[in-house]
This record gives structure tokens, sequence and C-alpha cells, in this order.
């Protein structure tokens, strides 16, 4: 039996950070633009929020901004979408890439055509970005939720590794991070995937839903669960919740609480880690700004956006300071 902790917080990074220059204006971080939003797929509930924060950020600076990209994640149509927004001479790309190494070649033509490039979940690409933009120190992070495994399992079990996609440097990062703080610090956790390799599903809620099922059938003796992907988590909820497991199993997740409230309600979820997707467009559009003003960004800045109000620059990655843990407790109190 699982042990349950109610819990409601917003975990700030303990950073030392060098007092850096801020931003030379408000200005800087307000320019009118037009902003292509090329996300890993349209028509997602992560995606869908991500872009109304660039809609929010064009509201309010006058702005002409949209979406473009494919239904389901494919690196060469998003290749393609790079393409045909090159070719319309939009200001800048804000782009969550589905395969970064695959489209990487296109952005820097992008780039070299003068387009300002901002990525999300592209920390492996360089010259073809100005900057890519994270929520949090991806090493922090998995630390957290190790612990929250660690109280939740009473110390030991064996935990089931979900990702969206073994190509997604972001999810492969988070849950790098978390193997890697119970190898250290919590060695009476294990990983139950075959080879430690982890579950791929596509970013697609009736794979997820399937592979779920069948995980929990092949590793009888895990007690915890883990995905990174807002698409596939609704999914391996209820994929736990049919197989009658809700007591017996830990489930720490990446998410939308609009999404997933029920399952957080009863107890199918037990830790959602979270931020607004909304609150990170914001953030990638002001970052872009920056850029297209000749701005430079720099340790300790605030781009006025929760998350970023004293971010991490490590070379070309920004680094936010600040997520959500939900729980049952207060997942009514988010509306996102």
């Amino acid at each position: 039996m699982k042990k349950i902790i109610s819990m409601s917080l917003v975990i700030a990074a303990l950073f030392v950070l060098a007092a850096g220059a801020a931003l030379a204006a408000e200005s800087d971080l307000n320019q009118k633009m037009v902003v292509s939003f090329l996300p890993k797929s349209v028509g997602g509930a992560w995606f869908t929020r991500m872009f109304a924060g660039i809609e929010q950020y064009a509201a309010e600076t006058g702005s002409e901004v949209f979406q473009i990209g494919p239904s389901v994640g494919d690196a060469a149509a998003q290749n393609r979408n790079v393409q045909d927004v090159v070719a319309q001479g939009v200001d800048v790309i804000a782009v969550t890439p589905f395969s970064p190494e695959q489209i990487d070649a296109d952005l820097k033509k992008a780039k070299d055509a003068g387009i300002v490039v901002i990525s999300n979940e592209g920390v492996y690409l360089d010259e073809s970005i100005h900057y890519d933009i994270e929520p949090f120190d991806s090493q922090l992070f998995g630390e957290n939720v190790a612990d929250l495994y660690d109280k939740s399992m009473g110390g030991k079990g064996e935990i089931i590794f979900f990702v969206g996609s073994l190509a997604s440097t972001a999810h492969v990062s988070w849950t790098n991070g978390i193997v890697d703080a119970l190898k250290a610090k919590h060695p009476d956790l294990k990983v139950a995937n075959a080879g430690g390799v982890y579950i791929e599903t596509g970013n697609n809620a009736a794979n997820s839903y399937e592979k779920a099922k069948e995980a929990l059938k092949t590793y009888p003796n895990a007690t915890g669960v883990w995905c990174p992907s807002s698409t596939d988590t609704p999914s391996i909820a209820r994929a736990i919740e049919e197989a009658g497991l809700v007591d017996k199993i830990t489930y720490a997740a990446v998410g939308l609480p609009n999404a997933t409230r029920t399952y957080i309600n009863n107890g199918s979820i037990d830790y959602l880690t979270s931020w607004d997707p909304a609150e990170l467009g914001i953030a990638m559009c002001k970052a872009a700004s920056a850029v297209k003003s000749g701005s430079e960004i720099k340790d300790g800045d605030d781009l006025g956006v929760f998350g970023f109000s004293k971010l991490i620059l490590k070379g070309k990655v920004i680094q936010g300071n600040e997520w959500r843990v939900i729980t049952a407790a207060d997942a009514d109190k988010y509306n996102y």
C-alpha cells in the first residue's frame, strides 16, 4: 500500500547566481513581431495552451502570431514547416522540436536568413538557435521527483519509466535526472524496465494507454510509474485505474491540471509536476524580443513570467527556477 503525501508547493531552485545586468528597457521584452509557433504537434492540450500564451503576448504588443504543424509528431513535416515560414519572411520561429537532430539544419538556414529562432526542448541545438528555453534544471527536477517516490513508496520498490519519444531531449533529460537521483540517493528504488530502456509511447494517447496496460502486466512488482509526456499522462492514469492499482502505484507525471484533475482527485495520479505552458510561450516571445531589440540576456534577468523571474543562463540555454507539484489537496486551485 503506498503512502499518500498531501502537499502543495512551488519549488524554487537553489542556485547562487551572479548578478547580471538587467535588460536595458521594458520595451526590449515587448517588441512588435511576426511570430510563427511550431509545436511538436497541433491540437493537443499542452501546445494549445502554450500558443495561448503566445497569443497573449500578441494582444499586449500588437504582434502577429500563428501556429503551424502536423497533428501528430512528425520530424519531416516539421522540417517542411520551417521551410514554409522562412519563405513567408517571419520575424521569429518559436519551436518545440519533435526531433532536435533532424530539425537542426533547417533551423540553421532560418537563423542565417535573419529570423530569430527560440526553441523549447532543444537543449542540444546550438548554432541553429539564438536561445533555448527550459523551465528548470533537469538534475534538480530529477532529485525532487526521486524524493517524492522515496517518501510515497517507503524507500523501496520498482518504477516503470515512460517517455513520449526517445528522440525528445527534454523527456529523456528529465527522466535521466530522476534515474540518476535514484541511483545516487535512493538505491533501493529501482528501474523496472528491462535493460533500463524507457518505454516510448509516441506522444499518442491511445498508444500510451495500450503501452501502459502492457507494462503493468509485464512488471507486476512495480509500485511506481513515471511519465513526462503531458499527452500520455491521463491515458496512463486510466490504465492504472482500470487495473485496480490506484492504491498500489505511486504515479508521478508531467501534465496540465485541467486535463488530469479527475485522475488527481481519484488518486490515480499522485504528483503532477506542472508549469503553465502559456507562461513558457510568453517567455519564448520575450526572449525573441530581446534578441530582436539587440539586448543581451544575462544570468539573473527577469522575463516578467512565473518561473523566469531570476533566470539561469547556461550558454544558449535559459533555465527557469520554479515549477509546481500538484496533488489532490490543491488540484482545484489551478486553471490551465
